[in-house]
């Protein structure tokens, strides 16, 4: 399988859009880290002092974009509107490894 690194990038009032669909949003996560499709996973800061989120970079392996795009389009933060922008792209790791 292939590495493909995801980023997403939050629409306005990002905290209050995600509260209804954060617990879903962690059930989605965690089985698909079981499933060792999603290798890493965390948010991106919009700026240190306050901690709040302006997006998210996803580590997930599959057998191709269309495959990871299918996975993904499943995630409850896209599939309800959290999610302004999301990019998707292979990832060749040039030093290191990421456990399967």
């Amino acid at each position: 399988m292939a590495t493909f690194a995801i980023r997403y990038t939050y629409g306005e009032n990002s905290e209050a859009a995600k509260a209804p669909y954060s617990e879903a949003h962690m059930q989605f996560l965690t089985a698909q880290f079981e499933a060792k499709r999603l290798l890493l996973s965390g948010r991106v800061l919009a700026d240190e002092a306050s901690g709040v989120a302006a997006g998210a970079l996803l580590i997930v392996s599959g057998e191709s974009i269309d495959d990871v795009t299918r996975l993904m389009d499943g995630e409850p933060f896209m599939q309800n509107g959290v999610v302004a922008r999301r990019e998707i792209a292979e990832w060749n790791i040039a030093f290191g490894e990421i456990a399967r």
